[in-house]
């Protein structure tokens, strides 16, 4: 992730025309910008930005995907939350800094909560730096992360969430201690010691707490119904009794290590493969659909996607595998490929539930996207809240006043993802997700049987693992947050 300043025109217009299709129908990457193919650019505000300076933002990431709102002052008040710890305080800091500026709001923060010595003001004023996930918060930081997967615990059984919580927050706090080599590391933990407690499958935890009802609910758009009153009252309960967990368990073992306590420890962070783990949907958002085609990426030859291929899953070349044309190659042997794209047929752990099936996922709004997402924002994350809303043509102005509202009011907004989201024929190449039907997937699944040479997958993957496993296995950054490529498709 590349952060910008709001005015920057060469950022916001950088990775337009990045795709393109041939009359045959083949995907051509523009070669002098394939670099750029994984970098997702993030526009900077400062000050409260308007509706209309918004809208073009949002209507220039339908068209290309570039670049992400982020709203600074937000993000700088949650991060000084040792010292803005009540809601008015943050509020107050952030309308004296979009309206009079980084220094008035440098100046004040002294008066009313120092001294602090230049080096540290200086750092609390510059800790809206993103990680490449757009998770966590901060200036010069490394960040400990632990994940909590929902879908695997019972929605009913309380204590069971506390102790995963709190196993999560311990893992993440212990290592607190470790002691930076590089000084302006060193130097940043002493100021602001960081910690973060993410969970993944949200959405499946939620529709097995409170059934199909939820769902058709999403479906309408999550309206301010009597029935959708209650249904937010009880997803904020358990999104604020998980992040109460997280912050006592961390502060408690930092007072007794006599450790600095992290004034921010919950986010979400993207969860792609991870969440596949466990068929988890990922983070926050819902899944792709109830059934659908998981393409996770590795190197050729990867022993883990070998074992994957005598498992009978199908492998095929990446999207970073090109002809001399910059076609997209088709054959995962050929010489000239160089990463492989693992497909795996995928069914979400409440897709046969009674009346789940009918549900279009396809179909949730990006207002209701967005609804969910700041639900999480607001009750659960101190640091920021990985999101990437996809939206149709005929909802930027939506989503455009969606977000003006959620800055404007001091809702807890940072910043969130756009994604195009585009119908019938027009759609990616090898998608990291690809939605499929039931009859689609029970086939697929039917197939990889057929080619499974191996029941064993440990087995299979012993037959071709010589002891350089820890360098095996799928890309770095493998989650649909990460690897869709971010333009428009020309026709």
């Amino acid at each position: 992730m590349r952060q910008f300043s709001s005015d920057d025109i060469d950022a916001a217009t950088a990775k337009e025309n990045l795709w393109s299709q041939d009359k045959e129908g083949n995907w051509r990457i523009d070669p002098e910008k394939d670099a750029l193919r994984m970098a997702n650019h993030t526009r900077v505000y400062h000050s409260k930005p308007s509706y209309q300076t918004i809208l073009e933002a949002v209507t220039k990431q339908f068209n290309s995907g570039e670049g992400a709102i982020q709203f600074a002052p937000e993000a700088i008040a949650r991060s000084n939350a040792d010292i803005l710890n009540k809601d008015e305080l943050r509020k107050e800091f952030i309308e004296i800094y979009s309206e009079q500026g980084k220094e008035e709001a440098k100046n004040w923060i002294n008066l009313n909560f120092g001294p602090f010595s230049n080096e540290e003001l200086n750092h609390r004023m510059t800790r809206y730096g993103l990680n490449p996930c757009g998770e966590i918060l901060g200036n010069d930081f490394h960040c400990n992360l632990a994940e909590v997967h929902l879908n695997q615990i019972d929605p009913n059984d309380l204590e069971e969430q506390e102790k995963a919580f709190k196993s999560a927050a311990l893992s993440v706090a212990c290592l607190l201690n470790h002691k930076f080599e590089v000084q302006r590391y060193r130097v940043s933990r002493e100021y602001d010691p960081i910690v973060g407690v993410s969970f993944t499958g949200l959405f499946d935890f939620f529709v097995h707490a409170f059934g199909t009802s939820w769902l058709k609910w999403w479906e309408e758009g999550r309206p301010d119904t009597d029935e959708g009153k209650l249904f937010k009252q009880k997803e904020s309960r358990y999104l604020e009794s998980w992040r109460k967990i997280v912050k006592e368990t961390v502060w408690e073992y930092c007072d007794n290590h006599n450790l600095r306590r992290p004034n921010r420890c919950t986010t979400v962070q993207p969860a792609g493969t991870k969440s596949l783990l466990t068929g988890a949907a990922p983070g926050w958002h819902p899944p792709k659909a109830q059934r659908f085609i998981r393409r996770i990426t590795f190197r050729k030859n990867d022993p883990v996607a070998l074992a994957c291929m005598d498992y009978g899953y199908s492998v095929v070349p990446s999207q970073s595998d090109k002809d001399e044309n910059g076609c997209l190659l088709d054959n995962p042997f050929d010489p000239r490929c160089t990463e492989w794209l693992v497909e795996i047929p995928t069914e979400v752990s409440w897709a046969n539930l009674e009346g789940a099936d009918q549900i279009n996922i396809n179909n949730f709004s990006a207002l209701t996207q967005f609804d969910f997402y700041m639900q999480v924002q607001k009750f659960y994350t101190e640091h920021n809240t990985s999101a990437t809303i996809e939206f149709r043509e005929n909802e930027i102005e939506d989503l455009a006043l969606a977000i003006h509202k959620a800055i404007d009011n001091n809702d807890g907004y940072i910043s969130a993802a756009l994604l195009a989201r585009f119908d019938a024929n027009a759609t990616f190449p090898r998608l990291p997700f690809e939605p499929i039907n039931k009859d689609e997937y029970n086939s697929l699944q039917n197939k990889v049987k057929e080619r499974r040479v191996n029941n064993d997958f440990f087995d299979a993957l012993n037959k071709y693992d010589i002891g350089e496993l820890s360098e095996a296995g799928p890309a770095g950054c493998d989650s649909d947050k990460c690897l869709l490529p971010l333009d428009k498709p020309k026709n």
